[in-house]
C-alpha cells in the first residue's frame, strides 16, 4: 500500500483532529462502557490500548485507501495518521482505569464507605475539603447504588469537586508534557530509545522515509492478517465458552 499524500500536507490538519476527536468519543463512551456496564473483552489495558490500535487499523487499511482512490488529496499523510493515532491513544485510558475510573471512586467512597469501625466520618473526611469530595450523602448512594427510576442524575453535587480536581488534572497533564518537550532530544537522538506504545503504527504507515510501513508492505499481501485474526478469535472461544 503506497502512501499517496501530498508531500507538502505533512502538518496537523483541521481533518485529522476531526477524526481524532470522533475515535476520541467512540473510545469515551466505548471504553468505560465495556470496563463498567458489560465487563466484556478489555479495550484498553491501563495505558496499553488496544481499542485505539484497532480503531486506528481500520481506518488505514479501509478508509484512507478508499479516500485516496476517490480523490489523491484526500489521502491522509503520515503526520495526520500519527495525530489520530495519538488523540485515540489517550482518549482510551483517560475515561477509564488512567484516570477517571480511579478519580470518581475517590472523590466519593470516603462516605460512601464509612463505618464506625474504620471511623472515616470523624478522623479522614474532616481533614479534606468538602470542595474536593462530594459531600451530597443521597447523590453518593445513587452512585454507588443506581438511580431510582426516573429520577435525574444530581450533577450539582459534583459539579464543583470535578471543576477542582479538572484543574490539577489539566496542570498535571501541562506538567508531564513540558516535561517530554525537555528530555525529547535527548531520549529521541542520543538514547534512541524505543516507544512500544507506538511500534505498531509505526510498523503499519511507515517511517520517515518509507513508502509504506512493515507489515502493510511485507506481510498483509500474504494473508498474515488473516491468520492473525483467526487465531485470535480461536483463543477468544476457547476461553469464553469452551
Amino acid at each position: 500500500m503506497h502512501n499517496n499524500a501530498d508531500p507538502h500536507a505533512a502538518k496537523i490538519t483541521f481533518r485529522a483532529l476531526a477524526v481524532g476527536l470522533l475515535m476520541a468519543a467512540l473510545l469515551g463512551v466505548g471504553a468505560p462502557y465495556e470496563h463498567l456496564i458489560i465487563f466484556a473483552s478489555p479495550l484498553h489495558f491501563d495505558y496499553s490500548t488496544p481499542a485505539a490500535v484497532f480503531l486506528f487499523f481500520l481506518f488505514f487499511v479501509l478508509v484512507n485507501p478508499l479516500l485516496g482512490f476517490l480523490r489523491r488529496r484526500w489521502f491522509f499523510s503520515k503526520v495526520e495518521l500519527v495525530t489520530i493515532y495519538i488523540m485515540g491513544a489517550v482518549a482510551c485510558t483517560i475515561p477509564t482505569v488512567g484516570l477517571v475510573c480511579v478519580l470518581i471512586p475517590h472523590i466519593s467512597a470516603g462516605s460512601y464507605f464509612a463505618t464506625p469501625e474504620n471511623e472515616w466520618a470523624s478522623k479522614v473526611l474532616p481533614y479534606i475539603p468538602s470542595w474536593l469530595r462530594v459531600s451530597d450523602e443521597q447523590a453518593i448512594k445513587f452512585f454507588y447504588e443506581g438511580l431510582p427510576r426516573g429520577q435525574a442524575v444530581p450533577w450539582e453535587a459534583w459539579l464543583q469537586p470535578m471543576a477542582a480536581w479538572t484543574v490539577l488534572v489539566v496542570a498535571f497533564f501541562g506538567a508531564m508534557t513540558a516535561m517530554m518537550i525537555i528530555v525529547r532530544k535527548q531520549w529521541l537522538e542520543h538514547e534512541r530509545l524505543s516507544f512500544p506504545l507506538v511500534q505498531v503504527p509505526i510498523a503499519m504507515i511507515g517511517e520517515e522515509g518509507e513508502e509504506e510501513g512493515l507489515i502493510l508492505g511485507h506481510y498483509a499481501a500474504g494473508g498474515l492478517w488473516i491468520l492473525i485474526d483467526g487465531f485470535t478469535g480461536m483463543t477468544g472461544n476457547h476461553l469464553f465458552y469452551w
